[in-house]
């Protein structure tokens, strides 16, 4: 594969170090370009720069909003990671509470038995809950 001469710009460091070359080439040309009659290729080469380095500017802000969202939406994955974390083990917990289970029930459904059991005896919350499949199976056979 024949080579162009042109270097592949992978980040904005190369790109600000070939608009920095292009510059120090440039200078010594556009000061005699005038001189010499190539007053309309220094104008050229001056607004090339120029769009380069706001190229630039744009790059790097954009590269800056993308990093700052990024580092966001990291911290709330992370968050929200600890949290099930959390729920993971207190329901762990809830179901290792659970000695004997009722027969044909899992952990879950006993430990909610338990749960409902115990707040209806003292009028709580769990009265307006619907019952477990096993309590409504009993109901309404």
């Amino acid at each position: 594969m024949a080579r162009t001469g042109v270097a592949r710009m992978t980040d904005k460091t190369d790109v600000q170090a070939a608009v920095e070359h292009l510059k120090a080439w440039a200078k010594p040309h556009l000061s005699s370009a005038a001189d010499d009659g190539w007053a309309p290729i220094a104008a050229i080469l001056t607004a090339l720069v120029a769009e380069k380095e706001q190229d630039i500017r744009k790059v790097t802000d954009d590269a800056t909003r993308f990093l700052g969202d990024y580092h966001a939406a990291k911290d709330r994955a992370e968050q929200a990671e600890a949290g099930l974390a959390q729920a993971q083990e207190n329901y762990m917990e809830l179901l290792y509470g659970v000695s004997k289970k009722y027969p044909g029930e899992s952990r879950h459904q006993t430990a909610l038995r338990y749960i409902r059991q115990a707040e209806s005896h003292h009028g709580g919350p769990a009265r307006a809950l619907s019952g477990s499949t096993a309590e409504t199976t009993e109901r309404q056979g």
